[in-house]
Parts: structure tokens; sequence; C-alpha cells
């Protein structure tokens, strides 16, 4: 049966300017598997951070240079490109003036309560 489903978006205090969007469906939790979508606002930074699962994310519009500790830094990313971390590797992106939206598809980053989220800045 066909439907259409308007998801409430979540925010984390430290990440202004990113929505995350749940895909599967649910709520998300922490420690499961989950695709979110995440927005950014034109120059907004998700600052280097962490998280203890992988993360492949896979960019789907705008653009922006990736943020890490590796020779990834400064990689600019748009439309098409997928960019996948490891588990523990620093990481992060700054979207350029176009803003820039991924589907991040991972071992359960976020939650719908944010101080239970699995990142570390």
């Amino acid at each position: 049966m066909p439907s259409v489903v308007t998801t409430e978006f979540y925010k984390h205090p430290k990440l202004d300017g990113v929505k995350i969007f749940p895909l599967d469906g649910k709520a998300s939790r922490r420690g499961e598997n989950q695709r979110v979508l995440v927005t950014l606002e034109p120059n907004v930074e998700i600052p280097l951070h962490s998280h203890s699962v992988n993360a492949e994310m896979f960019i789907v519009s705008g653009s922006g240079k990736v943020l890490s500790d590796d020779n990834t830094n400064g990689t600019t990313v748009k439309t098409g490109a997928m960019v996948y971390f490891e588990a523990d590797n620093r990481h992060g992106f700054r979207a350029e003036r176009d803003g820039m939206s991924f589907i991040s598809s991972n071992g359960g980053i976020v939650d719908f309560a944010p101080q239970h989220w699995d990142i570390t800045f």
C-alpha cells in the first residue's frame, strides 16, 4: 500500500546547522544499524569527531571538504562521492556555499536522545 511518512529530524547541541533524519522508519537508537540523512546548511562544519562504529557516507547533494587526520583531509566531495571511515578514526565535513547532504550507513551513531549519541569531539 502506498504511503507518505513525515520524519522528524534530530539535532545535536554541538552541531549547529546540521539536521539528521532517520531513514529506517523508526526512532534511531545508538548501537543499532541505521541509515540517516544528514543535511548541512551552507558553510557549516561538522568538526573532527569519532565513533566506535564504522560509517559510510554517500553524498546526495551539494559539496564540501572532508576533514580528517589522514590523507583524505581537504578532499572535495560532491554528489555521488562515497566516503568511508573505520571506527575510531577522526573525521568531519565542511559544507561549501551550496550546503551538503549525505546518507550515513553506520552501526548506530545517532540516538533520539542527543546525550546518548556515539560521538566524541
